[in-house]
Parts: C-alpha cells; sequence; structure tokens
C-alpha cells in the first residue's frame, strides 16, 4: 500500500510539474503558444495512461470468496472476452475522464447551485475564467478517478462498473457453475474409474464411486480423478502460465494431497497399535478430504474456462470431465416487463420533478416567489409534456431492445457467445432509437423546434440519448438473469443482500446523472418560462437521478426469476453414476 502511495505521488508530482508552464501561458508572448499547448497535450496524455494503467490494475484485481481464496479474474472467462472486457471497462473509464476535461467549464452551474454563495465567485473566477483551470482540473481529475478505482464500496460507480462488466463476460460465472457441478454432481467417467482403482498408490476401490456422496471414500476418489485430470493436462506443457499462478498455490495444492494420501493410506489399511483412529480424527480427516477436493474442482473448473477460446467449448470440457451444467432451457418472454418500465418511468417523472422542485426552492428561498408557487407548473400541460418526452427517450429504447431480444432468441434459442458484443449492440441501437424517437417527439410537439430540419433535431438530441441507453442496457441485462433459467439469478450474485443491491442502485442513479450533466448544461429558458435557468438543470438534474434510481430498483426487485420445468435429483445425473 506504501508502494501504491509512493507511485502515485510521484505520478502527480511529475504531472504537476509540466502543468506549471501552462498555468503560466497568459503571461508568455503568443509566439510561444506553440510549446504551451504541446506541454498540455503532454499533460492530458500522462493523465490519461495513468488512468488506464489504474483502470487495467482494478480490473485485474483478484476475485477473493471466504471458502475459495483469491482468483485473478482473466482465468475465469475465456481470454478474448477478458480482453474484451478489459478494453470496455478501461475505454468506459477514459471517457467519463475524457467528458470531465472536454466539458468541465460547461459543470461549473452545477457546482454554483450546490455551492455556498460565498464560494460562487471563485468558482466563477477559477473554472469558468482563468487559464489555470485546466491543468488543475487534469490533475484533480486523475487524481479522483485513481482512488475510486482503488475503493471497492457499493457507493462508488467505477466499481459497481467494474462488477457490472465482469458479469457481462461471465465473471465468475461461468467459472463458479462448473465448479458447483464439479463439487456437487461430478460423474466420473467408467474409463477413469477403472484406471483410479487399478493402482494400488490411490487407494481407491471402484465400489468408492457408487457411495454417498458425503462419504469421504467417494470424496478421496473423486479427488484422486479431479487431480490426474490436472496432471495430465499439466503434463502437456501448453498451460504452465496458468498452474504457475501464484493464487492457485498448485505446488502446495500438491504437497496437501500428498500429505493426505499418506493418511488415507493408513486408515484404509489395517489399524496397528500406533495409528488409532477414533471418531474425531476420522471426521477430521473427512473434513480435510473434502476441503481440498472442493480446492481442486475449483482450479479444474477455472482452467476449463481458460484453456476454451468459445463457450461451447468449454461445456464440451466441463462435460467430459464430469461437470455437466445445464444448457437447454425455454426464456421467459421479456415482453411483459414493458408495461412495468413505462410505468416506472411516468412515476418517477412525476415524482423526481415534484422533488427536485421543492428542494430547490427550500435552498434558495429567495428565488421561490419568482415562478409559481407549485414545484410543478400550474399548467398541467407542462407537467404532461415531460412525461411525454420522457417516454420517447427512455420507453422508446427498452420497448425496441426487449423486442428484438424477443425476436433474437426466437430464431436462435442458444446464448449468445459473446455477451458483450450483445450488449454493446443493445447500447447502439438504445441510443439510435432514443435520438430518433426524441426528435421525432419534438418534431410532433410542436414546440419551439418543431419546424427545425431534421438532421439539426437528430445532431440537437444526440446528446441526450446517453443516459437512455445506458438504462436500456442495464434494464435488459437484469432481464437477462431473470427470463433465462441459465443464468444466475440477480438476488444470488455473490450472496449480495438487500443492502447491497439499493447501493448499487444508488450508484448507477449517480452513474445516469453523470452523463446527463453535461447536455443540461447547455439548457436554455424560453422568456415565458416559470423557472430560471438554475432552477431548470437542478430540476431536470434531479429527475434523471430520480428516474435511475427507480429502474434500477424496479430491474432488482421487481422481476421474477422462472423456475426450471424439470429438477434432478444429483443421483440422477447421468447412467454412468451408476456403471460397475
Amino acid at each position: 500500500m506504501f508502494r501504491l502511495f509512493l507511485r502515485i505521488v510521484s505520478s502527480l508530482t511529475i504531472t504537476a510539474s509540466l502543468c506549471l508552464p501552462a498555468a503560466a501561458q497568459n503571461s508568455v508572448p503568443d509566439d510561444g503558444g506553440y510549446y504551451y499547448y504541446a506541454l498540455r497535450i503532454l499533460l492530458v496524455t500522462i493523465a490519461i495512461v495513468l488512468a488506464a494503467h489504474y483502470a487495467h490494475g482494478a480490473f485485474e484485481a483478484p476475485i477473493t470468496t471466504p471458502e475459495d481464496g483469491p482468483a485473478p479474474p482473466r482465468y475465469m472467462t475465456q481470454p478474448h472476452q477478458y480482453r474484451m472486457g478489459m478494453m470496455a471497462y478501461i475505454g468506459l473509464c477514459l471517457a467519463v475522464y475524457a467528458l470531465i476535461l472536454g466539458y468541465y467549464r460547461d459543470l461549473a452551474p452545477f457546482l454554483e447551485v450546490a455551492a455556498p454563495p460565498e464560494f460562487r465567485d471563485v468558482i466563477d473566477a477559477e473554472i469558468k475564467q482563468t487559464s489555470t483551470s485546466f491543468p488543475v482540473v487534469v490533475i484533480l481529475g486523475v487524481a479522483a478517478l485513481v482512488m475510486l478505482l482503488k475503493i471497492e464500496r457499493e457507493w462508488n460507480p467505477l466499481f459497481v462498473l467494474r462488477r457490472l462488466v465482469w458479469r457481462w463476460v461471465s465473471i465468475p460465472e461461468l467459472a463458479n457453475q462448473i465448479t458447483q457441478a464439479a463439487r456437487s454432481n461430478l460423474v466420473v467417467p467408467v474409463e477413469a474409474r477403472r484406471e483410479l482403482a487399478s493402482d494400488p498408490n490411490n487407494h481407491v476401490d471402484i465400489s468408492d464411486f457408487e457411495k454417498g456422496r458425503q462419504n469421504v471414500d467417494r470424496n478421496w476418489a473423486e479427488l484422486c480423478y479431479v487431480r490426474l485430470w490436472l496432471t495430465r493436462n499439466l503434463e502437456q506443457g501448453s498451460h504452465n502460465i496458468f498452474f504457475n499462478e501464484p493464487s492457485f498455490a498448485w505446488k502446495t495444492l500438491e504437497s496437501d494431497y500428498e500429505t493426505m494420501r499418506e493418511r488415507i493410506m493408513r486408515v484404509k489399511q489395517a489399524p496397528k497399535s500406533e495409528d488409532p483412529f477414533d471418531r474425531e480424527v476420522l471426521e477430521a480427516i473427512a473434513v480435510k478430504v473434502d476441503t481440498l477436493r472442493r480446492k481442486y474442482c475449483r482450479l479444474a473448473a477455472c482452467f476449463i474456462v481458460f484453456k476454451n477460446a468459445k463457450k461451447k467449448g468449454t461445456i464440451r470440457d466441463a462435460t467430459e470431465l464430469g461437470a455437466r451444467i445445464a444448457t437447454e432451457e425455454v426464456r421467459a418472454n421479456p415482453m411483459r416487463y414493458i408495461v412495468m418500465f413505462i410505468l416506472a418511468i411516468v412515476a418517477s417523472i412525476y415524482l423526481g420533478v415534484w422533488v427536485s422542485a421543492t428542494i430547490f426552492d427550500l435552498v434558495h428561498p429567495a428565488t421561490a416567489g419568482t415562478g409559481v408557487a407549485s414545484p410543478v407548473p400550474t399548467n398541467g400541460a407542462a407537467a404532461t409534456r415531460w412525461v411525454y418526452y420522457g417516454l420517447a427517450t427512455f420507453g422508446a429504447p427498452i420497448a425496441v431492445c426487449l423486442m428484438l431480444r424477443y425476436l433474437t432468441w426466437s430464431y436462435d434459442a442458444e446464448q449468445p457467445d459473446s455477451y458483450p458484443a450483445s450488449y454493446a449492440s443493445i447500447v447502439g441501437v438504445a441510443l439510435c432509437v432514443s435520438v430518433a424517437s426524441l426528435a421525432l417527439a419534438t418534431r410532433l410537439g410542436h414546440g419551439v423546434h418543431a419546424h427545425d430540419q431534421w438532421t439539426d433535431l437528430l445532431y440537437r438530441d444526440f446528446k441526450w440519448g446517453w443516459s437512455p441507453a445506458l438504462i436500456c442496457v442495464y434494464v435488459v441485462y437484469h432481464i437477462d438473469r431473470q427470463i433465462d433459467p441459465l443464468l444466475p439469478d440477480i438476488g444470488k450474485l455473490g450472496g449480495e443482500g438487500v443492502s447491497h443491491r439499493v447501493l448499487a442502485c444508488f450508484s448507477f442513479a449517480i452513474l445516469v446523472t453523470l452523463l446527463s450533466a453535461l447536455p443540461t448544461a447547455s439548457l436554455e429558458v424560453q422568456p415565458d418560462s416559470p423557472w430560471s435557468i438554475e432552477k431548470l438543470r437542478f430540476v431536470v438534474i434531479g429527475t434523471m437521478f430520480v428516474l435511475g434510481f427507480v429502474t434500477a430498483l424496479v430491474s432488482q426487485f421487481c422481476l421474477v426469476k422462472p423456475k426450471p420445468k424439470a429438477s434432478r435429483g444429483p443421483e440422477a445425473t447421468s447412467p454412468a453414476l451408476h456403471a460397475p
């Protein structure tokens, strides 16, 4: 941790030293302008490289569970999926940072609204006017980004984004599914049973594989089988990088196995007078055997996921190992959730406008009486207009994407090979639909811009499409988890509780709000508007937060996971289990 602190301080010191000449550019003659522009470009380049470096490190942070310990995420999904997720996460982090650098002056009005009156002059002078604000924003922005990347808390939007991208690339879901299947329903092939039983060093009898799943003889037999499978893959010599991963501790596992084999040999042989094995000793051995077996099963699952470039190959190898996972289940119809989200959008807009306007009037009582008395304009058509544009901007993308999801699944029932590519396409479709529907709603709304050219409307509304696209992909992601029986339930991902999921909703709402801040800064009020420009921007930002928070809550808590049509007991997994 101390070395990390030194690296951050040294990097920021270098960055600060580079920005000092740029901070003094007003006092330098014009003929040196290119030199200072070059320094500013170099400053931004160093900051972006630093941000990308720490985003890469955050994405590679090991995933730790109380039972299994840490495991690097690169070994819990296919390599190409991992690279795609890595690039997506780094790109999103850099995009947020670039938006801050490019539009920090436009964000100054929001700081003025939230800041106390005595600080507003400082914000106006240091951010809006002075030329030294850019290098200061570069340094403070990269420092804040690095610190957020190192904080793993549910209120942190970047941490929530990282977990979301992990799940998009099946980290650690696919590895967990295979691990659970290997631990609970492992079916050892008949040939492997005979081979293990024929080697006296294993101390395995072929009948051990037919005993109860809690029996120590069966656990030891399965442990020997999984270890044999792993050692044969290691002997191929092409996967040394996996087995040399320190967090897997392969050599320690092998040492524990040899120690346990000596104890199993003494237990299974005729007990001697110097080897007293009472009930407590036998129970302790059984616990250690089961713990070691579970570690080997997890290592085998990670290896299967890591070595295969496609999910079909992963499922094939898992089946050959004997860890069968479900591959064919009927998905539910996603169209049934459209009405639920439409109602959530309408309620969010009415609630967001009322709460935001009321808070603004309480914080700024001097301006509360300049407009109408009610937080919502007295003209009922105005409130309805907010809902009208909100449904066009947010409701239309969700409806279109869910319809496309249903049609796609009806045509091809298999899961997509790449969920990141699938969700990336949803972002593109949602962005186009949102911008187009908002432009159409503006044209049909008989407003100020109703007679503008289509190209002008699309260009003007493009910046408003990013928040709807983010909400749409968030909704589709959670619907996928609930309508697809092959994907884990939202409420069971990592044992997440209610407070954990509410914090995730709050972080998502903050992210939606940040994407809405830039277009909101360009809003202008009409001469007959009952609200000032400050109040209008505050109400829009507040409504966007409520909209993001409510849709996230609906996605987290109002979707029902369907039950599989048929359930099979652990012993009915395969006829090979009872083979002689």
